[in-house]
């Protein structure tokens, strides 16, 4: 794993992962653009879709996270225990895609082994934070990309720093390169919420 700096991204780490002597896996990840893994290849097959220009401009390309509104909200509002929010960033209303996709977050861990390259990062909503003044619930949001020569993975953890109880919404949207027509994506979910 490395890290590099981008003019238009920042920091970004590049992982890869060897099969057979050669490159086989390979991300790019963009910390101070919401975590977006904007790059992915297999074999050598580009599987996201990302324009450089585009993701640091707007925050979309590549894997953008969507928390914690991943959907829409109409005008930015919603109800929770009796108690309407307003989802806004720098003053303006967010009614899709939540608040984290565009922020910086911080890298936890890093590291490689002979089969997979993993790194960890996290953002935090806490008091006088902009975040929190939107989304008043202080907790952590924390996520690791896996990368082996074939394969992607993706874990979340969410950790709530007092006893009150908080909505929240998981996301990503993914921006997948174009495909040969008979292309079929699967989703094997081992549970449904």
């Amino acid at each position: 794993m490395s890290e590099q700096r981008d003019e238009l991204l920042g920091k970004v780490f590049k992982m890869e992962c060897q099969k057979d002597g050669r490159i086989a896996g390979e991300a790019l990840l963009a910390p101070e653009k919401g975590f977006n893994l904007f790059h992915w290849r297999v074999q050598g097959f580009p599987i996201l879709y990302c324009s450089k220009k585009e993701l640091a401009e707007t925050g979309f390309g590549g894997m953008p996270v969507l928390y914690p509104a991943p959907n829409r909200t109409e005008n930015g509002k919603f109800t929770f225990d009796g108690r309407t929010y307003q989802l806004e960033k720098n003053g303006s209303v967010r009614e899709i895609h939540g608040l984290v996709y565009d922020e910086p977050w911080q890298v936890e861990d890093a590291n490689c082994t002979e089969s997979f390259c993993q790194i960890t990062g996290k953002i935090e909503f806490k008091e006088g934070s902009p975040l929190f003044a939107s989304f008043p619930f202080e907790h952590t949001l924390q996520i690791t990309y896996r990368l082996t020569a074939d394969s992607l993975s993706m874990s979340y953890r969410v950790e709530s720093r007092s006893d009150r109880p908080f909505p929240l919404g998981l996301g990503v949207h993914t921006f997948f390169t174009e495909t040969e027509p008979d292309t079929m994506l699967r989703v094997p979910a081992g549970r449904r919420f």
